[in-house]
């Protein structure tokens, strides 16, 4: 079971909810919560000036993967600390490649893509990718591994990847997919980089992540107030057991302080020029 930590602030209303409120502060209130997707810890706060030793002493070893309000950091020295959704994370980038390439109307014989997976993290999303484009480059440190890939891919469905350890590897295609964001910032193109790391960082190219999902189906009604549904969903998919979060679709992905559907992609894809690289125009 994971804990997540929510903060509820005071009405204004009036000077009895203001006086309740002055009070309730102080209190750090803990209630198990049970959904479809599982059980977890609800912690309420009523304000964020956090006592961060009781957190610990209330969620035992959960606090080292809190789900928290985005902004709400633990003090340096705690042992509670943010959970990170990475794996989710990356699994939404690969399912926003997807949509973006099966949305892109350009001709086949340009729906060529580059796959960087250094430690061979994401084989499993080879088939997927090939049944979309032409070709399909990996740039990788595991060379051996995808090249058994690539043979077992001819077999099942006559294609083979290009497969190198050169990060110069990724001219002429149409974007660039780092799922978990190893490498992506050192990529030296202008065709957007999907990227499940950070997006934040100083880059040569224009880096395209911070999948965003909106709480549908399984997640509606369930999010609590002030969580971010992919850091909750993310929490029942790596800490839990719902692995069905792998097929959740990415509402939107932000470059810079723009924020994209998958569809403005791909339109972006299909208006550049098909001999020149594709650009984001963004500012």
């Amino acid at each position: 079971m994971f804990a997540v930590l929510r903060i509820e602030k005071g009405q204004n209303s009036g000077l009895l909810s203001r006086a309740v409120h002055r009070i309730k502060r102080r209190k750090l209130t803990a209630q198990p919560i049970d959904t479809p997707l599982g059980g977890y810890l609800l912690l309420t706060a009523y304000s964020e000036r956090i006592n961060w030793d009781k957190v610990e002493a209330v969620c035992g070893r959960a606090a080292h993967a809190l789900v928290l309000p985005p902004g709400l950091e633990p003090p340096e020295g705690s042992l509670a600390a943010r959970f990170e959704p990475d794996a989710l994370r990356a699994q939404l980038i690969c399912n926003a490649c997807l949509e973006i390439i099966h949305r892109c109307q350009v001709p086949l014989y340009r729906k060529v893509v580059t796959l960087v997976d250094r430690q061979a993290h994401f084989t499993d999303l080879i088939p997927d990718l090939l049944c979309q484009c032409i070709t399909v480059r990996v740039v990788t440190e595991r060379e051996g591994e995808y090249r058994r890939v690539s043979e077992r891919m001819m077999e099942e469905l006559g294609a083979s990847l290009l497969v190198s350890n050169h990060m110069e590897g990724v001219g002429g295609s149409l974007l660039v997919l780092c799922p978990d964001g190893d490498g992506a910032e050192r990529l030296a193109t202008t065709v957007p980089v999907l990227t499940g790391g950070c997006i934040d960082r100083p880059s040569p190219c224009r880096l395209v992540g911070d999948p965003r999902i909106k709480p549908a189906k399984e997640l509606a009604g369930i999010v609590p107030e002030g969580i971010d549904p992919l850091d909750f969903a993310g929490a029942f998919y790596q800490l839990g057991r719902w692995k069905a979060a792998e097929q959740l679709r990415v509402d939107a992905l932000r470059c810079k302080g723009n924020q994209l559907k998958p569809g403005d992609i791909a339109r972006f894809i299909e208006q550049s020029n098909p001999q020149r690289a594709a650009v984001l125009p963004i500012k």
